[in-house]
């Protein structure tokens, strides 16, 4: 029987027929299909023979008869070595790419990739990070889904170098249009993918389809991070993303959780293989036991209620937690023993002299980041003046997260650590300034 099953793809329909219903049963499982063992000999065959011809369409379409690979931009004589002047094309593009706004270095990239196959190649990896967007299409159009798939569709055109996504950033009719396409192109692209944020316009939660997360879990093999804003959180959704076998860090901040108890159980419960949560708010107390050796960070932290000084958590391998609310007295919660975190991020509305004594016994810290929202340049002085007194030779960041402007050169913080650069985040409404990330760094 092994033998007869090792040229099965090179056997006529007559030729399979002979074979017993077993053999044609077992053949389907080899191959992955979903039959049913009550099928009859010809069904089976026939669900042989449409695999067979769908995988040589799609090696045909993947690879011989592929514009992008068959597309000969001739000949070049190089007076360098092309690894040399890959690297410089590559150190040119980090250097002047605007990545607020990337149009004239895509046009640029576009240009280059006229030259040959080995530069095209090049520019196909610098663009792994995709944001498409939503379309402003007129409420007169009923059916949107020709034109949604006409704008993916340029995905797959020769001249267009994004053939390797590796994070996509994509509005929630865009995606479910886009995972629900029988393009073998389109298909191929999501493939790929390792980070994958959805959102939904900031005007109201949406719901999503839980079989689009189904059809993810399929086509995503390599999808670890998932990012959700706007979303509805349901049973069904949770139950949808937890087939993401692949799913290591899952980020459900901006969502809404519909009828739903303890989403920190829950969430662990159905995905225990994710090294990282954030949720709206998260209640460390309903981790249940079993898990709390496997947390490594928390996200928003915000406690329902006191916690008794014999039911202190004990998480032995938290690294990384950020607090949602003013909670200064942290060892009401966690047992100070087994409290070793690396990083620390905490709000702050006034004065931090209340966070020092806390900051002080944390001798593991290296990372600490404030969430200021505003004090002006006089309070982050004196911020920054009261941290450095009591910093710690581990410190290698300290972050600020203010919406007040830092000027460098005029007003440099000494706080024995360096400047190092500023973020800048998009504005929530048209008359609020920019958030800023002002990070500072090690003296080397």
């Amino acid at each position: 029987m092994s033998n007869l099953l090792l040229d099965v793809d090179n056997k006529s329909k007559e030729e399979l027929l002979k074979l017993r219903k077993d053999q044609l049963y077992q053949i389907s499982i080899d191959k992955k299909l979903k039959v049913n063992k009550s099928l009859n000999k010809d069904s089976l065959v026939n669900a042989i023979i449409k695999h067979r011809d769908d995988q040589i369409r799609l090696q045909n379409t993947l690879f011989d008869d592929n514009p992008a690979i068959r597309f000969h931009r001739g000949h070049v004589d190089y007076r360098l070595p092309f690894l040399i002047i890959s690297k410089i094309f590559q150190y040119y593009w980090m250097l002047c790419t605007n990545h607020t706004s990337p149009f004239f270095s895509y046009r640029d990239a576009l240009t280059i990739t006229l030259v040959n196959k080995q530069l095209y190649g090049i520019v196909t990896t610098l663009f792994n990070s995709v944001f498409i967007k939503q379309m402003n299409i007129n409420s007169g159009y009923l059916n949107l889904e020709p034109l949604i798939n006409n704008e993916l569709l340029r995905l797959t055109r020769t001249w267009c170098p994004i053939k390797q996504i590796t994070k996509l950033h994509i509005h929630n009719t865009m995606f479910e249009q886009f995972v629900n396409s029988t393009d073998i192109l389109l298909n191929n692209l999501l493939t790929t993918i390792e980070k994958l944020h959805i959102y939904v316009n900031k005007s109201s939660y949406r719901d999503i389809n839980y079989l689009t997360f189904k059809s993810v879990a399929s086509k995503m093999p390599n999808l670890r991070t998932l990012v959700c804003n706007n979303v509805n959180i349901r049973y069904s959704l949770i139950n949808a993303i937890a087939t993401i076998k692949s799913l290591r860090k899952l980020d459900l901040t901006h969502t809404y959780k519909v009828r739903l108890g303890s989403l920190e159980e829950l969430v662990l419960t159905k995905m225990p293989l994710l090294d990282q949560i954030k949720l709206p708010i998260c209640d460390p107390v309903n981790i249940p036991n079993s898990f709390r050796d496997s947390v490594i960070s928390l996200f928003n932290v915000s406690f329902y209620k006191p916690v008794s000084p014999k039911q202190l958590l004990e998480l032995p391998n938290l690294k990384k937690i950020s607090f949602l609310k003013l909670r200064p007295n942290i060892f009401k919660y966690f047992k100070e023993s087994s409290f070793n975190v690396t990083y620390l991020c905490f709000p702050l509305n006034g004065n931090i002299d209340h966070w020092l004594p806390i900051i002080e016994k944390l001798i593991s810290i290296e990372t600490l980041e404030v969430n200021t929202q505003s004090l002006g340049s006089k309070g982050l002085s004196s911020l920054c003046r009261k941290f450095k007194n009591s910093i710690s030779p581990n410190y290698s960041r300290f972050i600020i997260q203010t919406y007040d402007h830092y000027d460098n050169e005029k007003n440099n913080l000494k706080i024995g650590l360096h400047y190092s650069h500023q973020k800048l985040y998009p504005r929530i409404t048209s008359d609020s300034t920019n958030l800023r990330k002002i990070y500072f760094v090690k003296k080397i």
